[in-house]
């Protein structure tokens, strides 16, 4: 595994850490702006960190969505980013990667 896959592992670990600290009520909100943002970050740089594996086991960037109130938030609640990062990490396991041992 390279540097940069190993980085980009621990970040998306730290999101389902972070996740399952929350109660069930939590996981079934939606995150601000900001958090989907930082995960399509995460996103983009496991995609550079393994540019050969086949683009569908990638999960899709997250979009924003405008409440009525006018402020922004994420497009999808927690316990989706649970599972797309859990994607992300799955694709940096041991074999999953081309070149990897």
């Amino acid at each position: 595994m390279s540097n940069n896959a190993g980085l980009v592992r621990r970040q998306a670990t730290a999101f389902v850490e972070a996740i399952s600290n929350l109660s069930p009520k939590e996981r079934e909100q939606n995150p601000s702006a900001q958090y989907a943002d930082r995960f399509n970050q995460v996103l983009a740089l496991a995609k550079e960190a393994e540019p050969g594996l086949d683009p569908r086991l990638w999960p899709n960037p997250v979009a924003h969505r405008q409440l009525e109130d006018g402020s922004t938030v994420a497009g999808a609640r927690y316990v989706e980013f649970e599972t797309y990062a859990r994607q992300i990490m799955g694709n940096f396991k041991k074999g999953v990667l081309t070149g990897m041992d």
